[in-house]
């Protein structure tokens, strides 16, 4: 049996919900829960996954965790793109890809990653 059989994908609807909590705390568990999830998923539960955050808003919540002021949010919502975006993960990623690029992504993407340059840079001095 895969991953995300009997139920599953109710499981993944149930933590993006968390995602959208006003509570650091539970936001990071759930998103680090998701990444968890996709790191063992792949084939049909790949497809599953990907084809569930899409249909429920999870990417543009993905994007607004990017956007969190938690360094730890930011990292493991990066993580979880990755995987998301990865052929590997899911066969349809082209889809999560372009839902990526259409909600804002491209830029909170850059943010991120310029951010993270700027925290090691004061690491650094």
């Amino acid at each position: 049996p895969g991953v995300l059989d009997d139920g599953g994908s109710a499981e993944v609807v149930q933590l993006l919900e968390l995602v959208r909590s006003e509570d650091e705390e539970v936001r990071e568990d759930a998103l680090a829960d998701l990444a968890d999830l996709a790191t063992r998923t792949f084939g049909e539960d790949g497809r599953l996954l990907g084809r569930t955050v899409r249909g429920h808003d999870g990417v543009e919540l993905l994007v607004q965790a990017l956007l969190a002021p938690s360094i730890s949010i930011r990292q493991t919502a990066l993580h979880l793109i990755g995987n998301l975006c990865s052929d590997s993960l899911d066969p349809n990623s082209t889809k999560t890809k372009w839902a990526l690029l259409n909600c804002g992504g491209g830029s909170a993407l850059i943010n991120c990653i310029t951010s993270f340059d700027s925290a090691e840079a004061d690491d650094d001095s």
